[in-house]
């Protein structure tokens, strides 16, 4: 279901053409969320099913001015499950639960706040933004189909 998403939505990480993150944020809420369920004003989730594989998924298309990368996003609780380069749909995907992306390459890790920096919670020294995420971007975009990082 991972490669059969609900929508896609792309967001222009930087660049004189970079989006709002408000308003992105803002457009996804309407497209997932539950409407008949709000909680503090904000629409909420639909319930997840445990131990059921998510049946409904959207991508988001990250672009910067030199890459792009699409991820697969489960809709029914916002996590990052797994990622390829570019948009055409002509590169290998990589997971980070395994076995929920068909024919994806686990990665080893989960998508996790503690295992994406190293296994620490530790979030104090962390610098989150538009620069960090368009080299989060162009960084993983220049990997090939086996994980190697393209030498500079």
């Amino acid at each position: 279901m991972a490669l059969n998403p609900l929508f896609t939505v792309t967001f222009n990480v930087s660049g004189s053409g970079s989006d709002n993150y408000g308003d992105f944020i803002a457009g996804i809420r309407k497209r997932v969320a539950n409407p008949r369920h709000f909680s503090h004003n904000r629409p909420v989730l639909p319930p997840v099913e445990p131990d059921v594989p998510p049946r409904r998924w959207f991508h988001v298309v990250l672009r910067t001015q030199t890459s792009e990368l699409t991820l697969a996003t489960r809709a029914d609780n916002l996590y990052l499950e797994g990622f390829r380069r570019g948009s055409d749909g002509t590169s290998a995907w990589w997971e980070l639960t395994r076995g929920l992306i068909a024919g994806a390459t686990y990665l080893g890790f989960g998508g996790s706040y503690r295992e994406l920096l190293g296994h620490t919670d530790n979030m104090v020294g962390v610098t989150l933004g538009p620069q960090q995420m368009t080299q989060a971007v162009d960084t993983i975009a220049v990997c090939d189909n086996n994980g190697n990082m393209a030498q500079p």
